[in-house]
């Protein structure tokens, strides 16, 4: 049995909801208001319009060339030049005594670099060094070597 609150609650949010509704130019439903499965099947449409026409005809550039770098959103090796990347989100797991953290963290390699993700909604992805590779721990504020 609804509450006297949560009554009320629904009353706005059915107000919210005609005022969108009304302040939408178009007559349709604002992608707000849309059921998750209809957003999510337009976003599944876009992608794979996207993927099959690809970025060449897009006109959505894929990396940024700027002297010796390659800023690139997934970490794939460029010859002749070192790659900066997202895409993975790498975390650092320290640990001692009782105490165990998970830090975001910039994973450098050979030719690729790992940017960490600045957002607490990423999640993450534990990264181990291999030969040759450096971790560089975000514990803020500083910035520090594991």
């Amino acid at each position: 049995m609804p509450t006297g609150r949560s009554r009320s609650l629904r009353a706005q949010l059915a107000a919210r909801r005609k005022a969108l509704r009304s302040n939408n130019e178009g007559g349709g439903t604002p992608a707000l208001l849309e059921p998750p499965a209809k957003k999510h099947r337009a976003v599944r449409r876009r992608r794979r319009a996207a993927e099959a026409t690809g970025p060449e005809t897009t006109g959505t550039p894929t990396h940024l060339d700027e002297g010796p770098f390659r800023f690139a959103h997934h970490p794939e090796p460029a010859p002749g030049r070192y790659v900066w990347a997202g895409h993975l989100h790498p975390t650092v797991r320290l640990s001692g005594g009782g105490d165990r953290l998970r830090l975001p963290c910039f994973h450098v390699g050979r030719g690729v670099g790992v940017l960490p993700a600045f957002s607490a909604f990423t999640g993450g992805h534990d990264v181990s060094r291999r030969p040759g590779e450096r971790v560089f721990a975000i514990a803020d504020p500083a910035v520090v070597e594991v």
